[in-house]
């Protein structure tokens, strides 16, 4: 390799590791041939740069349209981490365990309507929103926080969203222990399932008819999040849950 190619590979690598992780969790080695492919097409078109400056901003015009080109075309799916099914004395353990000697629920506190970026900043954790599914808009954010019985808080964000007729809440908090393995009672009802996707395990939690009401999973930095589905019904009762094409698709999506 020349030094010119030496550098273009030393900066894409830095540049693509965090962004296309986050944004393409199963890109590869394929990225970066792709990446290098492009900057190459444009130089040749543009000719050969006289200066690194150049090739740096080839270079960044490449992984912008990558990245762009990455995220209409695929779904970007969260990593999460493993859940773990474990004896629910051990779980009531584990949970007291992390609050004190406490086995409390908590209680949202404080809650307001907000601005995305406002409570992105109040939580100090990345705010997963649903993006790139169609007819999906978001009506309203909240930021709040969740106390326990112990005294401590943890922040806490609410996406809801229209997905065509259907409503969709998206709740973000952080976790106690961000590391751990997202642990479940191991005494799942039968209409509880995990269900890995892309690689990722999600708890699925759905009705006797098997719609899909709520979705659960843990971010790999620590965020647990919940996925509520509120589907209208023709006689005007109670909201309906959603099938789960429906649900895999909207999981998809958030990131």
């Amino acid at each position: 390799m020349t030094l010119d190619e030496r550098r273009l590979d030393s900066v894409l690598r830095a540049t693509l590791a965090p962004d296309v992780q986050e944004r393409v969790p199963h890109a590869d080695a394929s990225v970066l041939r792709a990446v290098r492919a492009k900057v190459a097409r444009d130089g040749g078109r543009r000719g050969a740069p006289r200066h690194g400056r150049r090739l740096v901003w080839v270079l960044v015009a490449a992984v912008v349209a990558l990245l762009l080109a990455a995220g209409s075309g695929l779904a970007a799916a969260v990593m999460t981490q493993r859940i773990e099914l474990v004896a629910p004395g051990v779980w009531q353990q584990r949970f007291a365990s992390e609050h004190g000697g406490q086995t409390g629920k908590g209680a949202e506190q404080g809650a307001q309507e907000t601005t995305l970026a406002e409570a992105q900043q109040r939580a100090g954790f990345h705010v997963r929103v649903l993006g790139g599914v169609t007819g999906a808009r978001l009506m309203a954010v909240r930021s709040a926080t969740v106390a326990y019985p112990d005294g401590k808080h943890y922040p806490s964000v609410d996406l809801e969203y229209s997905v065509g007729e259907v409503r969709v809440i998206v709740t973000e908090i952080l976790d106690p222990d961000p590391k751990a393995p997202f642990t479940i009672p191991n005494q799942l009802t039968p209409t509880t399932h995990v269900v890995t996707i892309d690689g990722s395990q999600y708890l699925f939690i759905a009705d006797a008819r098997g719609k899909v009401r709520d979705v659960q999973f843990k971010t790999t930095d620590g965020v647990v999040i919940s996925i509520n589905f509120f589907a209208p019904v023709a006689s005007g009762g109670a909201p309906d849950g959603v099938d789960a094409k429906f649900a895999q698709d909207v999981v998809r999506h958030v990131g």
